[in-house]
């Protein structure tokens, strides 16, 4: 994207602020997301100026995600521009149709059926991120948008905020990662005061079991509904559940609460 087409998208009448957060800021229309930081001290702004700020990595996770077939923004544009007469990283993405799985957690009147098809999407978003060695260390429903398959198919969940997908290093730490982004969907939830319920919480743990037993497996036979073993079901997301609350509580035992500082549901 060039200096004179961001700079007109910019002065849109139609632009509107979603977040003013410190140095960042996040511009929205219909159809794009403008997000603009200032590098803060030396060394962010040396990261930033050599193409390796926060913006930066953002449009290298979209991209690593987008290769992986895994639902993300498309990225229009990257790079640094003149904002208030502040140098500062820029980053264009697609604006997605649907809204927030917080959102969706928090709208009272979802039907149940419809909440158990966005589970199981969020089951298979997870597998395909740990089948491909990969984790999203800020797996929170703000940064996740739902949105209605073609057709009014099964619910889509594309991820957003792509700055911190990482590799698993080492490989031991599957399950450890695994945890980190259970975590992460109840816990802003939780201080948002819209957990899921348990049964929601429950079936998608048995869909992500039932994804990572399929894509271990031999493709031609894991659709099969008797394929996966019931009982090692139950004991992994059991044992999933025991350990998500107790990095939940460990969480709420050091910073004493999941209230996030910038409400996500106040946001246009």
């Amino acid at each position: 994207m060039s200096a004179h087409e961001l700079d007109t998208l910019l002065s849109s009448p139609r632009i509107a602020v979603l977040k003013r957060d410190g140095r960042d800021l996040v511009l929205a229309d219909e159809r794009v997301v403008i997000k603009c930081r200032q590098p803060s001290g030396f060394a962010d702004r040396l990261r930033s100026t050599f193409g390796r700020g926060r913006l930066a990595r953002q449009a290298a996770g979209a991209a690593m995600l987008a290769g992986l077939g895994i639902r993300t923004a498309t990225v229009l544009g990257a790079g640094t521009a003149e904002v208030d007469g502040t140098r500062a990283e820029v980053l264009v993405l697609e604006r997605l149709a649907g809204q927030s799985l917080l959102r969706v957690m928090a709208d009272g009147a979802t039907a149940i059926e419809v909440e158990f098809d966005i589970a199981g999407a969020v089951a298979r978003q997870l597998a395909a991120l740990l089948m491909a060695g990969m984790y999203n260390r800020d797996h929170k429903p703000s940064n996740l948008i739902v949105s209605a398959g073609a057709g009014g198919g099964p619910a889509q969940v594309s991820i957003i905020d792509t700055v911190d997908i990482l590799p698993i290093k080492p490989r031991a730490k599957f399950v450890e990662q695994t945890v980190r982004m259970l975590s992460a969907l109840m816990l802003e939830p939780t201080g948002c005061a819209c957990v899921p319920r348990r049964t929601i919480r429950r079936r998608m743990l048995r869909d992500l079991q039932r994804e990572l037993w399929r894509l271990q497996g031999d493709a031609a036979t894991a659709e099969a509904e008797d394929v996966m073993d019931e009982s090692w079901e139950i004991k992994s997301s059991r044992a999933m559940w025991k350990l998500t609350d107790e990095r939940m509580r460990k969480h709420l035992q050091r910073h004493g609460t999941a209230v996030p500082e910038v409400d996500p549901l106040g946001m246009p």
